[in-house]
């Protein structure tokens, strides 16, 4: 974005794809981040991009959001910008969740950043303390600290770097899919990973609100919301109809060959 910033280009028509409203996330980060000086970088990036994005979006043609919810946030805050929806693009689009029950909920993410960090430290204290549901939390470099933080909780199971193999029969295996996100910006592609390929799935307000997939989900907010949602959904079998309201939304909406021709209209 720094031609844009400079205005390289001033004649060419430019799309800026908006993966995240950088300032929002960085703010997260720093509420959540629990290291000094890290939060200290976070708080101070975060004010610099607030800065950097109004002065490069308006210069841009269109800017393209991954959510419905980016759009109207981006343009409550940026509205100079000319801002406009076109989901992410993904590889492959199939719902293909287990049918029948799992015995565990699973949360999934990159355990080295701080947001996610936090949503299990949440969670465990919050939802699974004394709790008979068994949680498996699986992810990318989780640090000593909160493998330490971990041990005490009995139904609690890290599993820490899996393989992809490994990462994709969690997700198929699991009853129930967790997602709970500090950070109410873009979309979560571990959403969309658990609507495919895994069977019930709760989230938060943060992590489900303005993706359009809303339908999809169980919204539960507070500890209380989460175990109720739970302690129901665990006694009810993931069956075909759930698949099948799953495949009137989802592949519509990532329809990647309509998509590259919206953005192909978009161009000229």
């Amino acid at each position: 974005t720094f031609l844009l910033y400079k205005s390289y280009f001033p004649n060419r028509r430019i799309i800026y794809r908006l993966h995240n409203i950088e300032h929002i996330y960085y703010r997260k980060l720093f509420q959540t981040e629990r290291a000094f000086f890290k939060k200290l970088y976070y708080g101070w990036e975060s004010r610099l991009l607030k800065k950097y994005e109004k002065k490069v979006a308006p210069a841009a043609s269109l800017v393209l959001a991954v959510s419905p919810g980016d759009v109207k946030k981006f343009q409550k805050y940026c509205p100079k910008a000319n801002t406009a929806y076109l989901p992410v693009f993904l590889p492959h689009v199939s719902i293909s969740g287990l049918l029948g029950s799992g015995s565990y909920c699973l949360y999934h993410g990159n355990l080295s950043v701080a947001e996610n960090e936090a949503a299990c430290r949440w969670l465990m204290q919050k939802v699974f303390k004394d709790f008979s549901v068994p949680l498996v939390i699986a992810g990318r470099n989780p640090s000593s600290n909160f493998i330490q933080f971990a041990k005490p909780y009995q139904n609690v199971r890290l599993v820490a770097n899996p393989t992809d193999e490994e990462m994709s029969n969690l997700v198929q295996q699991a009853h129930i899919n967790l997602v709970v996100s500090m950070n109410a910006t873009g979309i979560k592609l571990k959403l969309i990973n658990a609507l495919l390929y895994g069977r019930h799935c709760i989230g938060n307000s943060a992590a489900i609100e303005g993706t359009g997939l809303e339908a999809c989900c169980t919204l539960a907010d507070t500890p209380e919301e989460l175990k109720s949602a739970i302690t129901k959904l665990m006694q009810v079998p993931y069956q075909r109809f759930d698949a099948e309201k799953r495949s009137q939304i989802i592949p519509a909406q990532f329809d990647n060959e309509a998509n590259a021709q919206k953005l192909i209209a978009l161009l000229y």
